[in-house]
């Protein structure tokens, strides 16, 4: 019996032998199937680097689109800059009032401590340039509007025009404007102490001869 058991095992080769062969065997009836699994092997490495060039280039590209204007990039192209208080990280927008048009000349967002700054080198330079009366436009209806006279700005204000404001979302009052507070720009110092006297005179003729 055991004589038969031994000549059994001598009629097969071993386990790795037999591992062996089977793949060769493979390999030569079926070279196609080696081709497809490195052909996949490799389409799944390319549509990995794609994707994760996708990824990076979508976060580049929202970190550009989010990150918020810096106050403290101050320099000669700097157009108009202020503080919103109550209102960090929300969108501003820049238009110049040409008689009964708007024209966006630029936009930016405030920063975390409501800062913001429109510079002439992002605006349509040859707008900003012309001068005139602007309209800052935020969140809710909300709006502040400035004089920009280049021949005296330019002159006399190396980093822009600075204001001060305070935002809140009411349907009744304008309070961007109510509350703004020019820091720096004689022009529009008298801008605004002109109208808020043409605000009170207003209220004055209205209870008065009203």
């Amino acid at each position: 019996m055991q004589r038969f058991g031994n000549h059994w095992r001598s009629l097969f080769p071993a386990d790795d032998i037999v591992k062996d062969y089977l793949q060769k065997k493979i390999k030569s009836r079926c070279p196609f199937v080696v081709l497809a699994n490195s052909e996949f092997a490799l389409r799944q490495k390319v549509i990995l680097c794609i994707i994760l060039l996708l990824i990076v280039n979508l976060a580049f590209a929202q970190t550009r689109q989010k990150s918020p204007v810096s106050s403290s990039d101050e320099g000669e192209n700097t157009f108009l800059r202020g503080t919103i208080r109550n209102y960090r990280l929300q969108p501003l927008y820049l238009f110049k009032c040409h008689t009964d048009t708007l024209l966006l000349v630029d936009s930016t967002m405030t920063n975390n401590q409501g800062k913001f700054s429109f510079s002439k080198a992002r605006a349509r330079v040859e707008v900003v340039n012309s001068g005139g009366l602007y309209k800052i436009a935020l969140k809710g209806d909300q709006f502040f509007e400035i004089l920009y006279d280049p021949a005296q700005e330019n002159a006399a204000l190396e980093n822009g025009i600075e204001i001060r404001t305070l935002f809140y979302n009411s349907p009744y009052y304008n309070i961007a404007t109510d509350s703004l507070e020019v820091v720096r720009s004689e022009v529009n110092k008298t801008f605004y102490q002109f109208q808020r006297l043409q605000f009170q005179y207003n209220i004055a003729n209205y209870y008065l001869l009203g």
